[in-house]
């Protein structure tokens, strides 16, 4: 079974799930921004809630398979 990373790596081979997968980093760097140096156990709601969110999108708006 793949993990996420590998699984990830052989996903942005596809030029266009790279694609929307880099459009989506100005917003990942808003949200490391916003947690640096704040010490916390667990990602809060909201970031979890977008990256399962996000990341639905992007998985299904690229035609994978």
């Amino acid at each position: 079974m793949k993990n996420f990373r590998d699984a990830l790596r052989e996903e942005m081979k596809n030029p266009e799930f790279k694609k929307a997968w880099d459009a989506l980093e100005p917003e990942f760097r808003r949200i490391r921004k916003s947690l640096d140096g704040k010490n916390i156990s667990s990602p809060p709601k909201a970031f979890k809630k977008f990256s399962v969110v996000r990341a639905c999108k992007v998985v299904h708006s690229v035609n994978i398979g």
